[in-house]
């Protein structure tokens, strides 16, 4: 019996081991939400955020773009030199020239819509 006792509190302590390992994952993981490159989508140390700042959907608010991208995704695309940290940097997506899929469709949708208008 005393066998048996021990070797529950062994399992109890490697559940416990396990679960605050899954917990301190998740909690990186939260961390690191919302840091991979707009145009490639990878995450990696090497993103630069854009500092653009502009009208919100209501026009009355300001907004902070929240894009980033690579360094790798800035030279191969866009041809463009590696922001400094300090700097504002403006991204591609703010210049209206982000090649991304998304983007382009939401290009091509507002023109869609503007050519409707002008009918």
């Amino acid at each position: 019996h005393r066998r048996m006792d021990l070797l529950h509190q062994s399992f109890e302590l490697v559940l416990k081991s396990q679960q605050q390992l899954l917990q301190t994952s998740e909690l990186v993981k939260t961390r690191n939400a919302g840091q991979s490159c707009h145009q490639c989508k990878k995450s990696n140390h090497l993103i630069h955020f854009c500092s653009n700042i502009y009208s919100g959907n209501s026009g009355r608010t300001k907004k902070l773009c929240r894009k980033k991208y690579c360094a790798r995704c800035l030279t191969k695309f866009y041809d463009m030199e590696i922001p400094r940290k300090d700097s504002n940097w403006i991204c591609p997506a703010c210049r209206n020239i982000c090649t991304c899929a998304s983007c382009i469709r939401q290009r091509d949708s507002d023109k869609t819509e503007q050519q409707a208008k002008g009918t």
